[in-house]
């Protein structure tokens, strides 16, 4: 289990239902140092069915939310209209939230989560948020691109949410807050393979060594190179009059 990279796992019931286990938040290729751990002082209560239930303080259910989304590249509507019903509620600390996000170097994925739910569903933000939006040219870029993945569909959803493609990672490593985070979404991808399969390593006497660290680079390359190349040649002007 330890070596499948996603933090969660589908296991599909008898009578069809799903039921999602997850042991982290993200995987490796995003430092988001917060844990369970960090968020049981926090918790709050309410009502469900009759009964009264333990759940996140809505900072951290927000702040949660957004890395989620900017992990999926906000694929879903539901997930927007999530933050949406959140910040409808009003019951938000913006102090809080923003402390926690520059603390957990998930600011940007905050704010673009705060900026996709201001366009598409009229949230209202403070003033310091918006702020804030408007001072990181990244947030717009990538509100851009997500609302162009929901809603113009074709290239746009085959590339930002298909793991692995070009404009993936493009969209991924901006989404950092600063040159190492960036950085370490980008060691990660350059040395971890897209999927399980093709994970790979030798053991000598009790310990194992991987070697797709050392071979994912050549693959990358291979890959990347032609991908580049079709970006550029598509984005030329035609020499046709």
């Amino acid at each position: 289990m330890a070596n499948v990279p996603r933090a969660s796992l589908d296991a599909v019931r008898a009578d069809g239902s799903v039921v999602e286990l997850h042991w982290a938040f993200t995987n490796k290729d995003v430092a988001f140092p917060l844990s369970l751990d960090d968020l049981l002082p926090r918790l709050t209560s309410c009502l469900v069915s009759g009964r009264s239930v333990r759940v996140f303080s809505p900072e951290d259910t927000l702040l949660v939310l957004c890395v989620h989304g900017a992990k999926h590249g906000w694929s879903r509507l539901e997930w927007i209209c999530g933050v949406a019903e959140l910040l409808h509620g009003g019951a938000i600390q913006w102090d809080d939230v923003l402390r926690r996000a520059r603390e957990t170097k998930s600011l940007r994925r905050l704010l673009l989560g705060l900026c996709v739910a201001h366009d598409l569903y009229g949230c209202p933000l403070p003033g310091e948020v918006r702020k804030a939006v408007a001072g990181d040219r990244q947030v717009g870029a990538l509100a851009r691109a997500v609302t162009a993945s929901l809603f113009d569909g074709g290239e746009h959803v085959d590339g930002l949410h298909t793991f692995g493609t070009l404009d993936h990672d493009l969209f991924h490593f901006r989404l950092g807050d600063g040159v190492s985070d960036s950085l370490r979404y980008l060691v990660y991808r350059i040395t971890t393979p897209s999927r399980p399969e093709e994970w790979s390593a030798v053991s000598l006497g009790n310990r194992s060594i991987s070697l797709h660290s050392f071979t994912r680079p050549f693959a990358v390359v291979s890959k990347l190179v032609p991908a580049l190349w079709r970006r550029y040649t598509s984005r030329r002007p035609s020499s046709r009059a």
